[in-house]
């Protein structure tokens, strides 16, 4: 039971390589409060919303290839929008699961490539 234990509670022995902030030494600020929720975030969150907006101009370009390049562009910042509503959307869902639990989330943190 204790080695099922030591391997759900164990730090991994590296930071992966999507994570580009160590949260140890990062001190995030709080943007606001919410819902009973700190909303925080790094220094250098605000590198996520232009990625998401970027991947979803990369899919509007590809999918929507009979459209003209101003169109597509839209479009793209539109699936961008999406993917940057739905992250919120998780989070506000995880919130409200937490209360109705007894467990309630304190905070949300918005780094370069996550939130946790």
């Amino acid at each position: 039971m204790s080695r099922l234990k030591d391997w759900f509670f164990s730090k991994p022995p590296h930071t992966p390589p999507y994570v580009f902030e160590d949260m140890e030494k990062v001190h995030p600020r709080r943007l606001l409060r919410a819902f009973g929720i700190d909303w925080m975030a790094s220094p250098n969150a605000w590198v996520a919303p232009v990625w998401m907006l970027a991947v979803g101009i990369v899919i509007g370009l590809v999918v929507e290839s009979h459209a003209s390049a101003g169109k597509r562009l839209l479009l793209g910042l539109a699936y961008g929008a999406l993917i940057l509503a739905s992250i919120l959307v998780h989070y506000l869902g995880g919130a409200v699961a937490g209360r109705l639990v007894g467990a309630p989330m304190r905070q949300v943190v918005f780094t370069t490539t996550l939130a946790r």
